[in-house]
């Protein structure tokens, strides 16, 4: 694979390769273009791990491109419900699903080798609940009317309100602590899927390539042996890609538009330093909580033993 840095592609945003790992991080690829399908190919990647849900992606009037090329798979829908229902567990503790590795012999066709995975962080329900769970009784009161109203009309109003009213008060900062907190089966499922030898070379990616990606993509390189240092100076480097374009200062300022908080349309480096020091006085060190959602010592090293390059 060739050395790269920033991926520079025509319809997919934030793209560059996370260093010294078979990793590359990006915003939306169903946004590529067949351009940029080959470059991912050229530089290896077989899948795409997709931290949003399937119902954020963009509306379009042909299916994405990608789909020739990547096959897609949602993993709560088909493998990790059955499994988190099992655990009982409000905070998420399971390792989600475990996919057997694919080879390029067993498959029939190129797109079989190559994964486009759905893993929605923010998605799940012990989430969902604990935004409920902390709502006023009057805000309760109106999640459950908009609730309602969405089943009937089809809009997505108690997703708006819960931005504007549960999400937004308690900044980006709070919004990482959140999906730490609830999201942590869907976060191990999404490790465990870059301890598969198939996955390698992987993209993650959500809708801008900077918070649920940002997340992860920490995580994996703190297991890594990476820096601090570097983990947070790697995750602001959105803010300089957001700087040098004006297609995605113009992306931001519609993908942010619900949060009155100003720190979600950035990515500086001290709320990833404060995430990593709010890990590590919660749970002791980023070691134990991973320890705490079942992505123990061994994944950690079958992760090292397939990413690094």
């Amino acid at each position: 694979m060739a050395t790269v840095d920033v991926l520079e592609l025509q319809g997919m945003d934030n793209c560059r390769k996370v260093p010294g790992l078979k990793l590359f991080r990006s915003a939306r690829p169903d946004e590529a273009t067949s351009k940029d399908i080959k470059t991912l190919i050229f530089h290896d990647i077989s899948a795409i791990i997709d931290f949003r849900d399937q119902s954020e992606l963009k509306v379009q009037g042909s299916e994405p491109l990608v789909n020739a090329h990547y096959s897609m798979y949602n993993l709560v829908k088909d493998t990790f419900r059955a499994q988190s229902k099992a655990t009982g567990s409000e905070s998420g503790r399971g390792t989600g699903a475990s996919i057997t590795a694919v080879s390029k012999e067993n498959c029939t066709s190129v797109a079989d080798f190559r994964k486009h995975y759905f893993v929605p962080i923010a998605h799940c329900k012990a989430y969902r609940q604990a935004l409920f769970r902390r709502a006023p009784a009057s805000a309760q009161f109106q999640i459950a009317y908009y609730f309602l109203y969405d089943k009937a009309c089809g809009t997505a109003r108690t997703q708006l309100y819960a931005v504007q009213e549960l999400v937004s008060p308690f900044g980006l900062l709070g919004l990482y602590k959140d999906l730490i907190r609830h999201c942590g089966a869907i976060i191990a499922a999404a490790l465990n899927l870059l301890c598969n030898p198939s996955n390698a070379c992987a993209l993650l990616c959500c809708s801008f390539g900077k918070d649920r990606t940002g997340i992860v993509v920490a995580l994996v390189r703190h297991v890594c042996g990476h820096s601090k240092e570097d983990i947070c100076a790697d995750y602001a480097r959105t803010t300089e890609m957001i700087e040098a374009s004006s297609r995605m200062q113009e992306r931001a300022k519609t993908e942010f538009a619900s949060f009155s908080n100003p720190s979600f349309g950035a990515a500086e480096y001290n709320t990833m330093n404060d995430l990593i020091d709010f890990i590590n006085d919660k749970y002791g060190s980023i070691e134990e909580y991973l320890d705490s959602i079942q992505f123990d010592k061994s994944r950690r090293e079958l992760l090292r033993e397939n990413l690094m390059e």
